[in-house]
């Protein structure tokens, strides 16, 4: 899964200042400090946030995208080109495998919005 830190929280048990993973929620891990349950309500509240956050950004860069190429804003439509001017740049770099990309992509958001378990993750060939 992701290995990057997805909340800094303070423990409950402990008041502990923690980086917390994807696995910690995944394994039902114990606060690195005072040992006590990690408490997952905190940990999806904090990505909820940060999915709107993503959300805000990805909005941006298309705004963006859309100035750049001279278009009026149009989220579907917007979107779509994007994503079809990076396929046409793994395209050109050769060495990106863009359905692999695609997979991955999805087991992030998958993994970011909901509570996944490994098998049902796509699996990355």
């Amino acid at each position: 899964m992701n290995d990057a830190a997805i909340a800094t929280i303070c423990c409950a048990g402990c008041g502990a200042t923690i980086k917390v993973y994807w696995n910690d929620i995944a394994s039902g891990s114990l606060c690195r400090v005072c040992a006590e349950q990690l408490e997952s309500q905190e940990l999806w509240e904090d990505s909820k946030k940060s999915n709107e956050d993503r959300a805000l950004r990805a909005k941006k860069l298309l705004e963006e995208y859309s100035q750049l190429k001279g278009e009026s804003f149009d989220l579907e439509s917007s979107a779509i080109d994007l994503i079809t001017d990076l396929m046409h740049l793994a395209n050109v770099e050769e060495d990106i495998d863009f359905q692999a990309v695609l997979r991955m992509a999805r087991n992030h958001y998958a993994v970011e919005v909901e509570s996944v378990t490994t098998a049902e993750l796509i699996t990355v060939r």
